[in-house]
This record gives structure tokens, sequence and C-alpha cells, in this order.
């Protein structure tokens, strides 16, 4: 096969996945945070509307989890079915899990916050994430607002991360028999 028919074939992949993973994000299910309502560092107090969007009526999990300061002050889940949008609040909750530093309630004034919120269905399998940054739970100034940033590789046993990989060996592949030719 010829080198620019690998390269050809490759794109075409490449294009081919990028158009299959946008068409499921266009109607992927969400969970967004629309606007902060009260604000407080008590239990409770802190209050958000939230949309959610795209579910089926299943059973989905809402994992939030709240951060400041270096510690996690709510490693909350709970159960959703249906899209709607509604009141939500940060709780001293952790049934999702034990963190290994948990913060005690109530949240200091002024400390960062970043709250991050994923849908998943099932438990583990992020169909969502989100993240609200604030100045603090009694100023409530939005400092971020938005989709959580990637931080994670692709994985290679994913359509995308397999096409990636494929590429980069077709590469190498393509690099050591120019090598050999002279």
């Amino acid at each position: 096969m010829r080198q620019g028919s690998w390269i050809g074939w490759i794109g075409a992949a490449a294009l081919g996945a990028s158009m299959l993973v946008g068409a499921q994000t266009a109607s992927a299910q969400t969970f967004q945070v629309q606007s902060i309502d009260a604000l407080g560092c008590n239990s409770g107090d802190f209050r958000m509307t939230v949309v959610r969007a795209g579910l089926d009526g299943g059973s989905y999990v809402v994992r939030t989890v709240v951060q400041g300061g270096g510690l996690v002050y709510m490693n909350e889940s709970a159960s959703i079915t249906t899209d709607s949008s509604d009141s939500w609040g940060l709780f001293d909750l952790f049934n999702y899990g034990s963190v290994p530093n948990p913060g005690t309630w109530p949240i200091p004034q002024n400390t960062p916050l970043q709250i991050d919120f994923t849908l998943e269905r099932p438990v583990g399998t992020v169909l969502d994430a989100w993240t609200l940054n604030v100045s603090g739970c009694n100023t409530g100034a939005i400092t971020y607002n938005g989709p959580t940033p990637a931080v994670a590789a692709v994985p290679a046993t994913s359509l995308p991360g397999l096409i990636a990989l494929s590429g980069a060996l077709a590469g190498l592949g393509v690099m050591a028999r120019r090598r050999r030719r002279g």
C-alpha cells in the first residue's frame, strides 16, 4: 500500500470518529448550573438552580463534590430520573463514599470553592461533567461555570483512542520503512 493512502485512510477515519463523537454529544444527557440563588456556608445554605436535560426517565446518579482549601466538604450521590430545572444545594453529605481529606462544616467564609458535578449511569460511568468555581460560599462570585476541563487522556480502548493509536503506529511504520530505504 502506498504511503499516501495510509495517511488518507487515517485522516478519513479520524474525521469520521470526530463526527461520530460530535453526534453523540449533541443528544447527550446534561447537568448544568444555571444560577446561584442563595449564599451561606452552613449545610444547606448555598443553593443553585440546575438544569437537567436529555434524561430518558431511567435511573441516573448525580455526584456532587465540593472542594476548597485542600479539603473536601461534600461527596454526595443523588438519584434523578427526568429533565427539569430545580434547586440544588450544598450539604454535609458523603454518601458517595469517604474521602481522605474531609472538611468540617460550616465551610470557612471567603474560601474559594470548586463544585464538580458528574452525571453518571451506572455509578462510575460519567455521561456529563460540570464545574462551578466560586470565590466563597458567602460571596458567590462565579469565577468559572462550564464543562469540567478534560484532564485525562482518551483511553486507547475507545474508538477515538484506537484510531489515534493506529495512526501513531502507522506513522512509526512509515518512518521505519523510510530509514531502511536509506
